[in-house]
């Protein structure tokens, strides 16, 4: 599972950064680092070179090399210039760290989204999601699409068109494991509270629909000293009744 995690943030991360870094500001240093942008910004140089040395005459299958023109030097510039600029806001030491900052922090956005939807009423709460999942990658989407039609920009427009479907699948997925994470530390704290009470009480547990709360184990030690002993050895921490 570590291995498969580790993959796709491998997948995931370089498009998040090609495109984060026009659309956001104020990145954590572990979000955003100027040896990753430089790094992403030679490994997209590579098609560049294969087109200025004419590998696409080389061989039928090498022909869309010729889509990496000047117009993808340009985006590259674009992409380091961007990055170089945020990283001199970030006022980067490598000896000194301002410990009062979040260091994964994803950065705040350019474009007031607030004011640029405050009128369709949509709700605050799902604002940063749909902002995330939704308007940002939409932008890229539809200018990739435009520089697709037009030949000499379609390597650039089908690269954003790519990244920006990452870029929102990417986002949609955190708040998924989010969500996911949250029910199970739900369930984690009622699983708590009807084992105290199952153990630690008397009392039988309350008559809940059968999908909302554990039932009773089928046999039960007879005194509470023996049922204590029992739950201490199953609860690390004991939440709930005491």
């Amino acid at each position: 599972m570590a291995v498969l995690a580790f993959f796709m943030h491998l997948i995931e991360r370089p498009p998040r950064l090609l495109l984060c870094v026009f659309v956001r500001k104020n990145f954590g240093e572990r979000h955003f680092n100027i040896a990753s942008a430089l790094i992403l910004g030679l490994i997209l140089f590579l098609p560049f070179i294969a087109y200025a040395i004419g590998l696409q005459h080389a061989a039928p299958f090498l022909a869309w090399i010729e889509f990496f023109n000047f117009s993808w030097l340009l985006f590259i510039a674009a992409f380091i210039f961007a990055s170089y600029k945020h990283h001199k806001t970030q006022g980067f030491k490598l000896t000194e760290y301002d410990f009062d900052k979040y260091s994964q922090y994803q950065g705040t956005e350019i474009i007031p989204w607030k004011k640029v939807l405050g009128r369709f009423n949509i709700n605050p709460k799902l604002m940063p999601i749909l902002k995330e999942t939704l308007f940002e990658p939409a932008i890229f989407f539809f200018i990739g699409i435009i520089l697709t039609i037009i030949p000499p920009t379609r390597a650039v427009g089908i690269t954003l068109i790519i990244s920006s479907i990452v870029y929102g699948l990417s986002y949609l997925t955190a708040y998924w494991k989010a969500r996911i994470f949250m029910l199970a530390k739900n369930d984690e704290r009622i699983f708590n509270e009807d084992i105290a009470k199952i153990f630690l009480k008397d009392a039988d547990i309350p008559d809940l629909p059968h999908n909302t709360r554990i039932q009773p184990p089928p046999i039960m030690p007879q005194t509470k000293e023996q049922r204590r002993g029992i739950y201490d050895q199953m609860m690390v921490e004991t939440i709930g009744v005491q």
